[in-house]
């Protein structure tokens, strides 16, 4: 049995004829260029050949493949990211300033706005966490190579606090107490203007290391409470 062959488009030398000046086609955009080889656009041509489509890919059920929820993944971050500020102690403004943002960009922020991503892991030092936790990709807080020891016992003052502040003037404040092997602890204590006491706090002190000034003149660096 032989199979039949389809005659070319009857249209073609027609049109050939009607649109073609100088081997260029001309008051037509060309669509039957190709008739006599019968190769034209099938949605414009009924006597062109049609092709059945290619079938269509099975989709994977790899959960690893999955969209993520973006809004819920912003969400989460400015969750964090505030509850984080709010250990502080500092409002939204007072926090922006102190690391040199503006307020309506930190704002966007904490409302799960992400502008500004490069400056996210600034953010996490400043706050003492980790890009990670921020990014709701872990719930341990701490930042990579730190940790919190829990201090026992004699506390070595290790000579720095928070800038802009007179530590002859009694008050509270957070200062780093040295608990050995290089390792410091950020904690809350009190200048009576004579000695130190240490203070029972949830809130731990998350100051980055560059917000930190000796303690002039007393109590002297090495000295134990």
């Amino acid at each position: 049995m032989t199979a039949s062959v389809r005659p070319p488009c009857p249209n073609a030398r027609a049109m050939y004829d009607a649109f073609v000046r100088n081997g260029n086609w001309e008051g037509c955009c060309g669509c039957c260029a190709m008739c006599l080889k019968r190769d034209t656009c099938e949605t414009c041509c009924q006597y062109v050949e049609r092709k059945e489509p290619e079938p269509a890919e099975e989709p994977e059920d790899d959960l690893e493949d999955a969209v993520p929820d973006w809004q819920a993944q912003r969400e989460k971050f400015g969750s964090r990211l505030r509850k984080a500020r709010e250990e502080t102690g500092l409002d939204r403004a007072a926090f922006a300033e102190r690391i040199g943002a503006y307020k309506a960009t930190y704002s966007a922020w904490e409302n799960g706005s992400l502008p500004g991503g490069s400056q996210f892991p600034e953010l996490a030092r400043a706050l003492g966490v980790s890009t990670d936790y921020l990014y709701g990709l872990t719930d341990d807080p701490t930042p990579p190579g730190e940790t919190q020891p829990q201090p026992e016992g004699q506390l070595t003052i290790a000579g720095w606090m928070p800038g802009g502040v007179n530590p002859s003037e009694p008050g509270e404040f957070a200062v780093l107490a040295d608990v050995g092997n290089t390792r410091y602890f950020k904690t809350f204590m009190r200048w009576d203007g004579s000695s130190w006491l240490m203070l029972p706090s949830k809130q731990q002190a998350e100051f980055p290391p560059d917000w930190w000034l000796r303690l002039p003149p007393e109590p002297e660096k090495g000295e134990t409470t």
